[in-house]
């Protein structure tokens, strides 16, 4: 992200002076913390970064989403790579609750949610989980007391 921003600003499409959020849904939520963790202070960022917003997301990973995606892991490897359709149709079945699916009828969910066409290949999931797995604990380190405001930066 550090490279990205970089670059972007190099390009003229965002200039990291003017005040930005960064949003994080689901994992992206575990990036979006690390790279606020490691260059919050960093001189191109800490007049700017003004807060990290998590959607669905999490700062570890637990040993149920472990054991969710272990499993998602050993199924995506069996799945076809020609049939991109059958990981997302195994990955709704952890995504919407029986609440959800008592009111809307699970095929309209499956519609709702793959209406945007989503590019990942079958082998870009694969490495998706095998980061997550990967991923470190961050919770001491977005904490309450880790996302106090410094006092030393401008409101």
């Amino acid at each position: 992200m550090h490279e990205l921003l970089q670059h972007i600003e190099i390009c003229g499409d965002m200039l990291l002076s003017s005040p930005f959020h960064l949003v994080g849904i689901g994992f992206g939520s575990m990036i979006a913390s690390t790279f606020a963790v490691k260059y919050g202070k960093h001189a191109s960022y800490k007049r700017s970064l003004r807060s990290l917003v998590s959607i669905n997301g999490h700062a570890s990973v637990d040993s149920q989403l472990a054991s969710i995606i272990h499993s998602s892991v050993n199924v995506f490897k069996a799945f076809p790579p020609a049939r991109p359709d059958l990981p997302v149709a195994y990955f709704t079945q952890f995504i919407f609750s029986e609440d959800y699916l008592k009111k809307v009828d699970k095929n309209l969910a499956l519609n709702i949610y793959t209406a945007v066409s989503n590019p990942i290949t079958l082998q870009g999931r694969l490495k998706l989980c095998k980061g997550l797995l990967a991923s470190k604990d961050l919770t001491s380190k977005v904490s309450r007391e880790g996302a106090r405001r410094d006092e030393t930066r401008p409101p």
